[in-house]
């Protein structure tokens, strides 16, 4: 099992969103099942995990952009690398290929 942990800096507003976010993506709903909300130090966690190499971490890397990017948030990612950092609006794509380790993605307009 490979796993992916995204942590919300901000209010719980913004933990609901994230979460409401992810799991609209069809794609993400069945890595992320609804008891991948974790509690750590009184800040949510949400774990998506995947089996073996798949196509998840840049539909991860995809959502987790545009959504960094219209909330204006700040999140911390942890890839299935053991890559952590703290990403923020207008840096997310770079630091997101890194720490996924995804190449290439392009965000949705």
């Amino acid at each position: 099992m490979v796993e992916a942990r995204v942590t919300v800096h901000g209010d719980n507003t913004e933990r609901v969103a994230l979460w409401d976010w992810l799991y609209d993506d069809a794609i993400l709903r069945a890595q992320l099942g609804r008891d991948a909300s974790i509690e750590i130090n009184g800040a949510a966690e949400y774990v998506v995990s995947a089996e073996g190499p798949t196509a998840i971490w840049p539909a991860l890397a995809r959502s987790l952009a545009a959504w960094i990017n219209r909330w204006q948030a700040t999140v911390t990612v942890t890839g299935p690398g053991g890559r952590t950092a703290v990403i923020s609006a207008g840096q997310a794509e770079a630091a997101l290929r890194h720490v996924l380790e995804v190449r290439e993605f392009s965000t949705p307009a």
